[in-house]
């Protein structure tokens, strides 16, 4: 005996039956691709705190300035108050003479990594800096310019 399937609203034989979707059954899987490539990339953000910005997250503090024989130094301590591992960091040094005159403009690259709640040491360097300009000096603006850091 042989089983035969019959269409119950005008009695046809059928004689091909698929158990597959169609093509529009599958466009319920695009959406939920987007989510499942999305989730990791949201979670992220989100652990990450969202954009970092160097200006908050990176603070001098302690500067100190010196000169020996044509050469000046300026000191200080870099802290890391934010939530990422900060690189390639640089330190910008503006020197101001009587009334607020921009005098010069030093930097260096503070070569370590800084991680979060840690600090570092930097110090900027000039050579061949004359006496004249170091006796103008009145006031000095230490600041972090850029720095760089990767969420992977």
């Amino acid at each position: 005996m042989k089983a035969q399937l019959k269409c119950s609203n005008c009695g046809a034989e059928i004689s091909n039956l698929s158990f597959s979707w169609g093509r529009k059954q599958w466009l319920w899987f695009i959406p939920f691709m987007v989510i499942i490539i999305l989730i990791p990339i949201i979670m992220n953000y989100a652990i990450r705190g969202g954009k970092q910005d160097f200006r908050v997250d990176l603070v001098i503090k302690d500067t100190d300035r010196r000169f020996n024989n044509g050469t000046i130094e300026i000191l200080g301590i870099i802290e890391n108050h934010g939530k990422v591992n900060w690189k390639n960091i640089v330190v910008q040094a503006d020197l101001y003479g009587k009334n607020q005159k921009f005098l010069d403009h030093l930097s260096c690259n503070a070569c370590a990594d800084i991680l979060p709640g840690g600090s570092e040491h930097f110090k900027i360097t000039s050579k061949e800096f004359p006496q004249a300009r170091w006796t103008a000096i009145n006031d000095m603006k230490v600041k972090v310019s850029d720095a760089y850091h990767s969420n992977y």
